[in-house]
């Protein structure tokens, strides 16, 4: 019997809700809280309007932090209580109308057209016993059978990197620190959740990074692992290897200025950063497994 890969189906009744802040309710109980994993993206608008846009776009969001003009997706009907911290200026607002047991968080996608929702399960098992896994959480193997449920599968969470963080086909999962400080703070931020500053192999990667993120749709700064401070214009990466590929700004350098970031109105450009004096979230990676 062959080998195969799970996907998990449920089914949950479906439910309008509006585009617009009208289809969230907001949780007083969770004011000026936040959560430090689990966290789909983080864009800065305007206000809660535009945020509760954002979130009804992604098939993952449910729900969403919003303070300060930072809007920030979440994937769960509540905040998840062991991560909890305290974060002055933040609400957070949940879809109206959800179920207890609506198919949220634990890398569930949801099918805003079917209200069907799917995951991805590494275990190798047989064919029988991977139906009898999705059965047991309610659900049952995926039927496939139209071109818009096959390109859903695309939206589906790596399920070998953690909530909150995404994979590409290369090894690595990234994700976003939630915080502005400066560089060496960022990587031990990442630290905190195994990894440190994130580097990319390639142009492709780097732009799947930046989209899964928010950062695409981001004009703020965001530290990336690349630093000179040993060398001037020698560049390394936050593990002491060579810079893989070269997307510096050009004709920009100072000697103070020895940290590189992501600089979206350089069109997404690496530019020099003063490590110490200059403050802003961060990507970070870390190895699969």
């Amino acid at each position: 019997m062959p080998i195969l890969k799970t996907i998990y189906l449920i089914a949950v009744p479906h439910e309008c809700t509006t585009k617009s802040i009208k289809g969230f309710v907001r949780l007083p109980q969770y004011d000026n809280k936040y959560v430090t994993t689990g966290i789909l993206w983080i864009l800065d608008v305007d206000s809660k309007h535009l945020c509760a846009i954002e979130c009804n776009t992604d098939a993952q969001c449910v729900s969403f932090f919003y303070g300060n003009n930072v809007c920030s997706g979440y994937d769960k009907n509540y905040p998840d209580a062991g991560n909890v911290q305290i974060l002055s200026g933040n609400s957070f607002y949940q879809k109206r109308g959800l179920p207890e047991a609506w198919c949220t968080g634990d890398r569930y996608v949801k099918d805003p057209i079917t209200s069907i929702c799917y995951k991805a399960w590494d275990k190798q098992l047989s064919w029988s016993d991977a139906r009898t896994v999705c059965q047991g959480e309610g659900g049952d193997l995926a039927i496939l059978d139209t071109d818009s449920k096959i390109n859903l599968m695309a939206s589906i969470p790596d399920y070998k990197c953690a909530p909150g963080k995404i994979g590409p086909n290369i090894n690595k999962c990234y994700w976003t620190t939630p915080t502005p400080l400066k560089w060496a703070d960022t990587g031990t931020q990442c630290g905190t959740n195994g990894g440190i500053l994130g580097t990319f192999p390639d142009n492709t990667t780097y732009y799947i990074i930046l989209n899964g993120t928010g950062i695409l749709h981001s004009t703020d700064y965001w530290w990336i692992g690349l630093t000179d401070v040993v060398t001037e214009a020698v560049y390394k990466t936050s593990d002491g290897k060579p810079m893989p590929w070269d997307n510096l700004v050009a004709l920009y350098g100072y000697f103070t200025d020895d940290c590189l970031a992501i600089a979206p109105l350089e069109n997404f450009k690496w530019a020099e950063e003063h490590c110490s004096t200059s403050a802003y979230r961060g990507v970070c990676e870390s190895p699969l497994g």
